[in-house]
């Protein structure tokens, strides 16, 4: 009669197919991601979520870490402030700024 309906004439059919939920499928044809899990497009399967705590410690240490590379950067560019240069490396840092742009705004497909 209909297709994919997903169980076999029993006592326990049932027209909507049983889904295997320990692996993280719901739905009609098995094609929700149940509560908790999450369908992730690289491997193309539903994932269990990660805890709370695995979280928040992913995203402190990503915060750790950018915060400490801002740091970094400032500092350097403070240092770096107080030096005398000649004009010959920052006429080089401002050319090679242009080219970059000139670079990047070429590969843009403008349509006017």
């Amino acid at each position: 009669e209909a297709a994919c309906l997903g169980a076999e004439d029993s006592e326990d059919f049932n027209p909507q197919g049983k889904c295997d939920e320990s692996a993280g499928y719901t739905g009609r044809l098995c094609s929700t991601c149940a509560e908790n899990y999450i369908f992730l497009d690289d491997i193309a399967l539903c994932t269990e979520c990660p805890s709370v705590v695995v979280t928040i410690f992913t995203i402190s240490i990503t915060l750790a870490v950018a915060g400490g590379a801002i740091y970094l950067l400032v500092r350097s560019s403070i240092r770096s402030a107080r030096r005398k240069r000649s004009l010959f490396s920052t006429h080089l840092k401002i050319f090679a700024n242009y080219i970059q742009w000139m670079i990047l705004i070429a590969n843009f497909d403008f349509q006017w």
